[in-house]
């Protein structure tokens, strides 16, 4: 199936168009709980996850709203740093929700915050390492815009 220009360039207005739609949701669920005292342990992690899903969504709406191609590969890079800690913070939320008398083990789950953080580091600065992803300078229209990454050890 062969894509026009036009209905390339309208798929990827629509993506990002829908991601700006759940970025500004998830935001206004923040902003919602945000009004709320925490009385259980749960409820700071689940702000703490919605707020990463916004930005996550965000910098993807970003991605696909932008006209030109000369920042995808700065814009995708940044993609990855809300990314880690979203997961996070949902494993965060979950085991908090689910075992409401084990909050104090928290402190022991919270070394798992280094990887993230190492994944923010390599995801920052691509362009000086080669753990995480590169950038080629193809970009691929299927059926909306993306640009072509290779994937390394840290990734996986």
């Amino acid at each position: 199936m062969d894509l026009t220009a036009s209905s390339v360039n309208y798929i990827t207005l629509l993506f990002g168009v829908t991601r700006l739609l759940v970025a500004i949701y998830a935001f206004f669920l923040v902003g919602l709980k945000g009004h709320k005292v925490i009385k259980r342990p749960f409820q700071g992690f689940h702000r703490v996850f919605l707020f990463s899903l916004g930005l996550w969504e965000l910098i993807r709406a970003l991605f696909f709203l932008y006209p030109g191609t000369d920042l995808l590969p700065r814009i995708m890079s940044c993609v990855y740093i809300p990314v880690p800690f979203t997961s996070l913070f949902f494993f965060y939320f979950c085991f908090t929700y689910a075992f409401p008398r084990k909050a104090y083990l928290m402190e022991h789950l919270l070394w798992l915050m280094l990887v993230p953080l190492i994944t923010v580091i390599f995801s920052v600065v691509p362009e000086y390492n080669q753990y995480f992803i590169t950038f080629t300078d193809n970009i691929i229209y299927i059926p909306y815009r993306e640009i072509e990454i290779e994937h390394h050890f840290w990734f996986y």
